[in-house]
C-alpha cells in the first residue's frame, strides 16, 4: 500500500487541529508541552511523537530525542532542553562529562544567545566521536575533528560555530534552521531532511553524495535519483542511515537508498556503489512508520518498520542482526522471530532502534506492543544487554516482560532505556569515560540494565509524573515575568495540581503569577506503580521591562460652572511582557466636586484606580463624572505606574485643561420702552 502522508495530513488539517485543541484541553501526556514545539521548525512538528507511546504518522514521528554513539550520549528532556554526557562532550571535546548537563551559552560559550533546536553524534569506535549541534543561528561543533564532518571545516575540538562554503549557517544556500526537520550523523556524514522534503548530505564518502559521487567533502550536495535526467530526491519525510549509506522515507511510502554496499530489497546482489537514490522494492502492501540501517564498513542491513506493526529487515546477517535465529545474508525481506526459526514473527512492535551512529556494530532494540523490549544482533562487550554474543532476539539481562519499557536507544557500544516509573535511565554495555551518566568515570561492562544512571526524563517518553510549563519564561534572566500567567500541562493527566508557596495562586491549570518570588507547585499522581506519586517544580518571577501609557480627555473642553463634565482615561500596556500592580492616580483639583467613577476593570477608591494585572497589548478604561466649581484651578492630571521598570517614562502622565467661563454676563435693551400698539420696537441682547 502507498500511503502519502502529507496528502493524508491535509486532508485532516481541521480535524487534527480539534484533536489537539481536546488533547490540550485535557492535558494527556501527548499535549503540546514546551518540548513538542521548538522554537522555529516545521508547522507540523511534534516532538513528543516518539517513542512506544508513538502514532503512525510517518510526517511526524521524531527520530532523535535520544541519540547515542559509541560512549556518549544527547537527549531531548522533557522541558525542551537539550542534555549531554559521557566521553569527550565537555566545551572543549576533550573533558569527559560524567553527569549531564545543559547545552546552553553557560556550559558551551559559543551558543551565545542562540536557542539549541537539535542534535547529534557520530564515531568511529572509542575516542573518536564528533557532535553536531543546531541552534536558531546554525550549526554548531564539538569534539574530534574529521569524525561527521571533514577536518578542515572546524578549527579545532573545541564547541564552536560552523561556516560552511561561505554561509555562516553552515548549511547549504538558501536552507534555513528554521528549514530543517531532521538532522543526521554518522561516521564520516551528516544529513538534513527540509520542511519541503529535500534531502542535503555533506559527506566524506563520494558515493554517499548522492550527486553522482563528484564534489568535494567540504560542500552541501542535494540528492538525486537514477531517474533519467536525474532529478532531485522530493517528498522526503525521513533520512536516515549508518556509515557509508543513507535511506529516505518518501511521503508516498516509497523507499530510497544510496551510498557502498546497497540493497533493494528485491532479490538482487548488493551494489557495491549506488551513487544516486534508487528506489527499494518493499514487503508487499506495507506502509511504513519508520525506517533505519544499522552494519560496519563493509556491510548492510535495512529496516522498515510498517504501521501493522510488522518488523521487515534485509541485507547481512552475519550478527543474526535480522533476527530471523538464522546468520544467512538475505537479499529479500524476512521478519524477525520471537522464540526461534520457525518462532511468531514481530507483527506487533511500536518503535525500534538500531545501531547507525557508529562505524560498527549492528545491533536492535525493538520494543512491541505490551511494551516488553527483545534486543537481537552483535552484543559487544553486552551492547544489548544479551549473554550470548551475537544474540538472537531475547528480553536483555535485567529487564522483565513485567518492565513497562517507553523508549530505547541502540548506542555504539551501550543501549539504554526508559522504564515507567522509574526516574533513571537504564544502561547496558561498555561503561566508560562517564558514559553511564552516574557521575562516575569507572569502567567496566554493564552485562545487565543497571539504574543507577541520572534522572532524566525524555521528551515524548517521561518515566514520572512531570509539571511542564506550555512555554518557558520570558523575562530578562528566563524567569516568568511577574503578573503574567502560565498553562501548566501535569503528565500524565489526572492528579492534582497545588500552589505549596510563593506568589502565584492557579484557576484550574493556568498559574498565575502575583508578585516576585519562587512560585512552588505540586502534582500528585495515583499510579500503576503503586501509591501516590509526588513531583514539584519551581517557578522564579522577575520584573520585567514594561511601558505603561495613560491618556486623558474630557468631552466638554468649555464647560460652564455649575455643569457636568466626563474625564476618560485610557490607560494602556504597551508592552513586551504582562505586568502586575498597575495602578492610576487622579486627584480631582479644587475646580471640581466629584460625581462618580466607572472603571472598565479593576477598583476605585479616590483618587487611584487599581488595575493590578495587565496583559501586554491590553487597554482599560476609566469615565469620571464631575461638576465644574466657580473657581480653578481646573487643570486634571492623570499617572500611571506599576511595580515593575518602565522603560517609557514620557506616556505615563497626561492633562486636560478645560477653560471654564466663570464671569459670563448678558444684557437687554429696548429702543422704545414705551411703545404704541403697532409700532416696531428694536432689542438689543449683549452677551
Amino acid at each position: 500500500m502507498i500511503k502519502n502522508y502529507l496528502a493524508a495530513t491535509k486532508k485532516i488539517d481541521f480535524k487534527h487541529f480539534l484533536c489537539v485543541l481536546l488533547i490540550t484541553l485535557s492535558f494527556s501526556n501527548k499535549s503540546n508541552s514546551q518540548c513538542a514545539t521548538p522554537p522555529v521548525g516545521c508547522p507540523t512538528t511534534d516532538l513528543t511523537n516518539f517513542g512506544v507511546d508513538s502514532n503512525n504518522n510517518a510526517s511526524t514521528i521524531e527520530y532523535d530525542n535520544y541519540i547515542s554513539s559509541f560512549h556518549s550520549t544527547v537527549v531531548r528532556t522533557a522541558n525542551g532542553t537539550l542534555q549531554t554526557w559521557g566521553e569527550d562532550m565537555g566545551n572543549d571535546g576533550l573533558v569527559d562529562l560524567l553527569s549531564p548537563i545543559t547545552i546552553n551559552a553557560t556550559n558551551y560559550p559559543a551558543l551565545g544567545s542562540a536557542i539549541p533546536l537539535k542534535a547529534m553524534l557520530g564515531s568511529n569506535s572509542a575516542n573518536n566521536v564528533q557532535g553536531i549541534l543546531l541552534a536558531t543561528d546554525g550549526l554548531y561543533a564539538w569534539s574530534k575533528e574529521g569524525i561527521v564532518l571533514d577536518a578542515s571545516i572546524t578549527s579545532s575540538s573545541t564547541f564552536q560555530k560552523l561556516t560552511i562554503n561561505g554561509n555562516t549557517n553552515g548549511l547549504p544556500t538558501g536552507v534555513t534552521p528554521a528549514d530543517v526537520k531532521m538532522m543526521f550523523a554518522t561516521y564520516q556524514t551528516l544529513a538534513i531532511t527540509t520542511c519541503s522534503g529535500d534531502v542535503w548530505v555533506i559527506s566524506q564518502t563520494a558515493n554517499v553524495r548522492g550527486n553522482g559521487a563528484t564534489g568535494n567533502a567540504t560542500t552541501w550536495y542535494q540528492v538525486t535519483t537514477s531517474a533519467t535526467g536525474n532529478p532531485f530526491l522530493t517528498n522526503i519525510v525521513a533520512c536516515r542511515g549508518n556509515h557509508n549509506g543513507l535511506m529516505a522515507l518518501k511521503s508516498d511510502g516509497t523507499v530510497y537508498v544510496w551510498g557502498n554496499n546497497v540493497l533493494l530489497g528485491n532479490n538482487t546482489a548488493i551494489i557495491a556503489a549506488q551513487t544516486r537514490a534508487a528506489q527499494m522494492t518493499l514487503p508487499a502492501g506495507i506502509t511504513p512508520k519508520m525506517i533505519g540501517s544499522s552494519g560496519n564498513n563493509t556491510a548492510r542491513s535495512y529496516y522498515v518498520l510498517a504501521t501493522d506493526g510488522n518488523l521487515y529487515g534485509v541485507g547481512s546477517n552475519a550478527t543474526r542482526q535480522l533476527g530471523d535465529w538464522t546468520t544467512t545474508d538475505r537479499l529479500a525481506w524476512v521478519q524477525p522471530r520471537y522464540t526461534s526459526a520457525a518462532g511468531p514473527v514481530m507483527n506487533n512492535i511500536k518503535w525500534f532502534s538500531q545501531q547507525e551512529h557508529d562505524s560498527q556494530y549492528a545491533s536492535v532494540n525493538v520494543i512491541n506492543a505490551s511494551k516488553n523490549i527483545y534486543a537481537f544482533g552483535n552484543n559487544d562487550t553486552s551492547l544489548i544487554g544479551a549473554t550470548a554474543n551475537p544474540s538472537n532476539p531475547v528480553v536483555p539481562n535485567g529487564l522483565t516482560t513485567a518492565d513497562i519499557i517507553l523508549t530505547v536507544e541502540t548506542g555504539g557500544h551501550t543501549s539504554m532505556v526508559v522504564r515507567n516509573c522509574d526516574p533513571n535511565f537504564g544502561y547496558a554495555g561498555h561503561r566508560i569515560r562517564g558514559s553511564m551518566g552516574d557521575g562516575s568515570g569507572t569502567t567496566t561492562t554493564e552485562a545487565s540494565y543497571n539504574f543507577s544512571t541520572a534522572p532524566v526524563q525524555i521528551c515524548g517518553a517521561e518515566s514520572i509524573p512531570i509539571i511542564q510549563p506550555i512555554y518557558a519564561g520570558n523575562g530578562p534572566s528566563s524567569g516568568y515575568c511577574a503578573g503574567s500567567s502560565v498553562l501548566l500541562e501535569p503528565s500524565p493527566a489526572g492528579g492534582t495540581l497545588i500552589v505549596l508557596s510563593g506568589p502565584g495562586f492557579l484557576i484550574g491549570n493556568t498559574l498565575n503569577f502575583t508578585g516576585l518570588g519562587t512560585v512552588v507547585v505540586q502534582y500528585t499522581l495515583p499510579t500503576a506503580c503503586g501509591g501516590s506519586s509526588v513531583v514539584t517544580r519551581n517557578f522564579v518571577t522577575e520584573y520585567c521591562s514594561e511601558d505603561l501609557q495613560v491618556v486623558k480627555t474630557v468631552n466638554n473642553p468649555t464647560p460652564s460652572v455649575g455643569s457636568n463634565v466626563t474625564f476618560t482615561i485610557i490607560a494602556t500596556n504597551n508592552g513586551p511582557n504582562n505586568t502586575y500592580g498597575v495602578s492610576v492616580n487622579d486627584v480631582l483639583p479644587a475646580g471640581y466636586t466629584f460625581v462618580s467613577a466607572t472603571p472598565s476593570t479593576g477598583t476605585w477608591s479616590a483618587p487611584n484606580w487599581t488595575i493590578g494585572n495587565f496583559a501586554n497589548g491590553a487597554n482599560a478604561t476609566l469615565t469620571i463624572v464631575a461638576t465644574v466649581n466657580a473657581s480653578g484651578p481646573y487643570a486634571n492630571t492623570a499617572t500611571i505606574s506599576g511595580l515593575e521598570p518602565d522603560s517609557n517614562s514620557a506616556n505615563n502622565t497626561s492633562t486636560v485643561t478645560p477653560i471654564v467661563q466663570t464671569n459670563l454676563a448678558v444684557t437687554k435693551t429696548v429702543s422704545n420702552p414705551t411703545p404704541n400698539v403697532g409700532s416696531n420696537v428694536t432689542f438689543t441682547i449683549t452677551a
